[in-house]
């Protein structure tokens, strides 16, 4: 009798022994469907905030405080440069670092440029050039400055340069003042090169009314003809 139970104890530790490990597979296989269900996935848009050797930092958009970094590779063909917005679509699980990374990335693509129509162009006047950055005055509006990378301005920036800059209207919450995304950056001429610029056509014009012929303009033939005028009613009084 005891024989049978023994027997029938060996039979069903090896029958759970052969259980177990389907199980532990039908567990793990669940876990996987789930980390890998795309349904449950988030999507999120970013602003590409630095670009370094291997990886790449990212604020959510407009929380610049909330940085995130994404190993270069991710992006695959997107041309990475500073200011890009990008849809980040994760499984919404962060970990634990200074920046963050994400658990999972689905997938990585540009953002739509659909804030465009919110594109406004306004004129500023270079107050700091520093190693990395620019920082700049908007004109008529004393003290509201903003800070540029200085990659955006020409190799011969000097203080006091006037460039009007093409941006989404979204400041991000810094001092100086920096925009969410930056469009263009378009250099203007002084009020002193104005006025050159302006007596240069002068020039050009005049030298364009000269007679190609005798290289004599109409304004000092006009004059010489008015001289002879007066030398003859002169001599005419004399008689």
């Amino acid at each position: 009798m005891k024989k049978k139970i023994i027997i029938t104890s060996l039979i069903l530790a090896l029958a759970m022994a052969n259980i177990n490990p389907s199980l532990a597979a039908n567990t793990e296989v669940g876990q996987t469907e789930i980390k890998e269900n795309v349904k449950d996935a988030v999507k999120e848009t970013y602003v590409i905030k630095e670009i370094g050797d291997e990886s790449v930092i990212l604020n959510k958009k407009v929380e610049d405080s909330d940085l995130v970094s994404v190993p270069k590779e991710d992006f695959k063909d997107i041309e990475l440069t500073i200011g890009k917005e990008v849809n980040i679509t994760s499984d919404g699980i962060n970990l634990l670092s200074d920046p963050g990374q994400f658990s999972k990335i689905y997938k990585i693509e540009e953002a739509n440029d659909s804030m465009d129509e919110n594109k406004i162009s306004e004129k500023f006047i270079v107050k700091e050039i520093n190693e990395e950055a620019v920082i700049v005055e908007k004109e008529g509006s004393e003290g509201e400055l903003y800070t540029l990378s200085k990659k955006y301005f020409d190799k011969d920036l000097r203080v006091g340069d006037r460039y009007e800059i093409s941006h989404n209207d979204i400041v991000m919450n810094s001092y100086p003042a920096q925009f969410n995304k930056v469009y263009e950056v378009k250099k203007l001429a002084k009020d002193n090169e104005k006025i050159n610029e302006v007596s240069d056509k002068n020039k050009g014009d005049t030298k364009a009314d000269k007679n190609p012929k005798t290289g004599i303009s109409p304004a000092i033939l006009s004059l010489s003809d008015l001289t002879v005028s007066l030398a003859g009613l002169k001599i005419n009084k004399k008689k």
